[in-house]
């Protein structure tokens, strides 16, 4: 299985998955969309494939597919969060449920563009590591459920007959002295 054989599902299935965790409450679901997402990618894969694909081809297939996916949610959705996170972040502020230094914290948070950035790419980043785990998750999964060809014969490799007219070289005629037998002088004899 060649990169060439994975590049297309995976930005295919990778490209669905970043765009359907930037949508608000579809989203909350992404562990869902990020497992099938990884299996549907591997299925793509196997139905394309001559011979057997094993676990770890399906967690490459994974990985590759949720690096595409968790790439475009960090790039899209790391902007997006720290435009969007001040209404959450002044709501979290004025919860007077919460602990005043919280409060307090999460209200500086909100007064300060670097620690908002910094927040929203953090929590990005996060959310990126989850969806790539699950589509690595989903890739093993998918050759548990659609890989059917288990315990196939591999073939055997090429025979590598030496070309006409090769001799090979000669067995070694390196014969080592014999051991001597320890003189009286040496310690320990």
């Amino acid at each position: 299985m060649t990169f060439e054989d994975q590049k297309k599902p995976a930005l295919i299935i990778g490209s669905v998955i970043g765009f359907l965790t930037l949508i608000p409450y579809v989203s909350a679901c992404f562990c869902l969309y990020a497992l099938a997402g990884g299996a549907i990618a591997t299925k793509m894969v196997i139905d394309k494939s001559p011979t057997a694909l094993s676990a770890g081809d399906g967690a490459r297939m994974g990985l590759i597919t949720g690096l595409i996916g968790g790439g475009i949610y960090l790039v899209i959705g790391a902007p997006l969060t720290a435009l969007f996170i001040g209404p959450s972040l002044a709501e979290i502020a004025n919860n007077p449920q919460m602990p005043p230094n919280f409060r307090d914290m999460f209200a500086n948070i909100q007064n300060s563009l670097p620690l908002k950035v910094l927040v929203s790419f953090v929590s990005t980043f996060i959310g990126a590591m989850l969806v790539l785990g699950f589509t690595v998750l989903g890739g093993l999964l998918g050759i548990a459920i659609f890989e059917k060809r288990r315990g196939q014969n591999v073939p055997p490799p090429p025979s590598y007959d030496a070309p006409q007219g090769y001799t090979p070289p000669l067995a070694s005629t390196f014969n080592p002295p014999p051991p001597q037998p320890p003189r009286d002088d040496e310690p320990g004899a």
